[in-house]
């Protein structure tokens, strides 16, 4: 369980998500950025556009697999 960030990135903006953090629903639009906290039941679910959906979990617990 990790803080995470996810990032909505595109060329025209129009690609959008749904992003459930908790009891709560957001629409969001690229260029967007969220953050999510460790311990936040959350899911993110495409609505439409083209363009790149970047999950970054913020952990200091990776082992490199060398």
């Amino acid at each position: 369980n990790a803080d995470e960030i996810n990032l909505i990135v595109s060329e025209n903006s129009k690609l959008k998500y749904e992003i459930q953090l908790g009891d709560e629903t957001y629409k969001v639009s690229a260029p967007s950025t969220v953050f999510i906290p460790k311990g936040i039941r959350h899911k993110a679910k495409f609505i439409s556009g083209k363009g790149i959906f970047v999950c970054i979990i913020l952990s200091g617990k990776y082992k490199s697999s060398k």
